[in-house]
């Protein structure tokens, strides 16, 4: 286990979840409330990278804008947004490694705030987190295409003002 210790602009957990995911070759998906570690650019590019050759899936609960919910159906990620909220957020790669993550705040007011533990070769650990992956997709809505009426932009071209 390594741990990620809170760096200026989440750097220490963004690269060890860039390397982390780019070492996928089956299967990933991340849990996270907010899901704003889909914001961070160059996890993004790690993410077009990857989704091509595996399959991805996302967990985030009802608070996750609409935006970001359009942005990760779109890019090809199985999206799964529910009511439960956890302690911690958890990236998951190959049923074999994951991120155990937290930070403080939501969005923009959480930069820095990233902490965690990296863990290499733990497929009893991982069997846990699937148990809590597949308990919170059952429990809830799977958003299979985007909502063209979400889209700030839409809105501001075709709503009537």
């Amino acid at each position: 286990m390594e741990r990620i210790l809170p760096s200026p602009l989440d750097k220490n957990f963004r690269q060890s979840a860039i390397k982390l995911i780019e070492s996928a070759s089956q299967r990933f998906y991340i849990i996270e409330g907010d899901l704003s570690s889909l914001l961070l650019p160059d996890l993004q590019f790690a993410l077009y990278g990857v989704i091509p050759r595996v399959e991805g899936c996302v967990y985030g609960t009802e608070e996750v804008s609409p935006d970001l919910r359009n942005y990760a159906v779109s890019i090809g990620l199985e999206t799964y947004v529910g009511k439960t909220l956890l302690l911690n957020n958890f990236i998951v790669i190959d049923g074999k490694h994951f991120i155990k993550f937290t930070k403080n705040g939501r969005d923009t007011d959480s930069i820095g705030t990233r902490q965690g533990e990296l863990h290499y070769n733990s497929p009893t650990k991982v069997k846990e987190i699937d148990g809590l992956f597949n308990q919170l997709k059952s429990l809830s809505e799977r958003i299979t295409s985007v909502d063209k009426t979400k889209d700030p932009y839409w809105q501001f071209l075709y709503q009537k003002h």
